[in-house]
C-alpha cells in the first residue's frame, strides 16, 4: 500500500479517532489513521450491554498484567480496546465527566491544559445531550448523550431511600458536585456510540482520510 500523506496517526482510539477527525476537517490535510486491532463490524460492539462479551476475550481487547498495587498488593489486568474506536468500543458507554475540582486538581499538579474550564468547552463542544444545552452540557455535537429514566418499582425504592437520607435528586449528575442521585448519563441512545462512528473518522472515507486495519486474529 502506497499513500502520499500529511499526517500518520498510529491507533484509532479515542485520541486516533477524534484527532483523525479534526485534521480532516481541512480538505488541504491527508491524514492516514492506522488501526491493528481490525474493524468495528461486530454487532455486539453497538449493543449496550454487548461489553460483556467483548471484554472476556482477546480478539477486541488488550489485557495487562500490572505490577502488584494498593494496601493489599495485590496485581490487577488492565483491560484496553483493540479495534476501531478502541477502549470507547468495548466499554459500558457510561457518561461520568468528572467534577470542577477533579479537572482543577490536575491543573493545579502541573497540567495547565487539564483545568476545568478548557475541559469543560471540550465537552460541551462535543456533546449532543438529550437534556439540551447549558452551561454545564453541549448540544448539536457529534456525540449522543443520553439519559434514560426507569419506572421500575425497585430502582423508585432506591430513588425513594437516597431521599430520604437527604440526597438530591437531580436529572444530570454530571452537572452537581454534590451527594446526589440520578439516572445515569451515557453514550447509548439507541445503539452503542464509539468514538469511531462519532467522530466520523472511521465512517465512510472523507476525502483525503484514508485508513486501514491490521492482522487481528479471528
Amino acid at each position: 500500500m502506497s499513500v502520499d500523506t500529511d499526517y500518520v496517526i498510529v491507533g484509532a482510539g479515542a485520541a486516533g479517532c477524534v484527532l483523525a477527525n479534526r485534521l480532516s476537517e481541512d480538505p488541504e490535510n491527508r491524514v492516514l489513521l492506522l488501526e491493528y486491532g481490525g474493524r468495528d463490524t461486530n454487532p455486539m460492539l453497538y449493543v449496550p450491554k454487548g461489553f460483556y462479551f467483548t471484554l472476556r476475550g482477546d480478539r477486541y481487547t488488550y489485557h495487562y498484567p500490572t505490577q502488584p498495587i494498593g494496601p493489599g498488593g495485590k496485581a490487577e489486568v488492565w483491560t484496553r480496546g483493540k479495534v476501531l474506536g478502541g477502549s470507547t468500543a468495548v466499554n459500558g458507554m457510561q457518561w461520568v465527566r468528572g467534577t470542577a475540582p477533579d479537572w482543577d486538581g490536575l491543573a493545579a499538579r502541573g497540567n495547565p491544559a487539564f483545568g476545568w474550564e478548557r475541559v469543560l468547552a471540550a465537552y460541551r463542544a462535543m456533546e449532543d445531550h438529550s437534556l439540551g444545552a447549558s452551561d454545564l452540557r453541549g448540544a448539536g455535537g457529534p456525540l449522543g448523550i443520553s439519559v434514560t429514566e426507569d419506572d421500575d418499582e425497585l430502582v423508585q425504592a432506591v430513588l425513594a431511600s437516597a431521599r430520604a437520607r437527604g440526597w438530591e435528586q437531580v436529572a444530570d449528575v454530571n452537572a452537581h458536585d454534590s451527594e446526589r442521585i440520578g439516572f445515569t448519563p451515557s453514550t447509548a441512545p439507541a445503539i452503542s456510540c464509539s468514538t469511531a462512528p462519532a467522530s466520523s473518522a472511521c465512517a465512510p472515507r472523507r476525502e483525503g482520510r484514508p485508513w486501514t486495519t491490521g492482522p487481528a486474529r479471528r
